[in-house]
């Protein structure tokens, strides 16, 4: 009983013992098998086409949101949360054109952006911060989203001076 997905114009072929199933509203868990998905002359990991799939119709949907707000595409970012998501799903992503990706648990970003770090990502930290993961952050992230107290700010400015993140911009803060 191997799982199977019934969408038209792919071919499906068991290839290991580790899989995505996509049968139960197109939700990405792992089972027990993991598939290989050939279409238009192209062999993907389940995975990696359900993520191509998936992110084409979001960038569609995008596209259409803009046009009634009357708006350009281009002015839109998308950035898409691969918290709880393995690298090579980030890879997956990457390769159907996004760039930039949101956490919000710290030790695991951390282990995905060191391993990704070759590919040209933008990480966004999207989560509550505790203090004592601030140079952590101020390493491994572009992007901060959820500065909720003075006292984190601080101590993520103080981090970005210190070298850890040579790039970064520092936070000036006022009283």
């Amino acid at each position: 009983n191997r799982p199977r997905t019934s969408r038209p114009g792919y071919s499906h072929r068991a290839i290991s013992a580790q899989t995505n199933q996509a049968e139960n509203g197109m939700k990405n868990r792992f089972k027990k098998y993991r598939m290989e998905v050939t279409t238009k002359n192209r062999t993907m990991t389940m995975n990696s086409a359900l993520i191509q799939e998936n992110l084409a119709q979001v960038r569609q949907r995008i596209e259409s949101a803009a046009l009634r707000a009357a708006r350009e595409s281009s002015e839109i970012s998308l950035l898409a949360v691969s918290k709880t998501r393995p690298a090579e799903e980030i890879v997956a992503a990457y390769k159907a054109g996004q760039l930039a990706f949101g956490e919000n648990y710290v030790n695991e970003a951390v282990g995905k952006v060191d391993a990704l770090s070759g590919l040209p990502l933008e990480w966004h930290y999207i989560g509550a911060i505790q203090s004592n993961k601030t140079r952590d952050i101020a390493r491994a992230f572009d992007w901060v989203h959820t500065v909720s107290r003075e006292k984190i700010a601080r101590r993520h400015d103080q981090a970005g001076q210190d070298g850890i993140s040579a790039e970064s911009d520092s936070c000036d803060l006022e009283h």
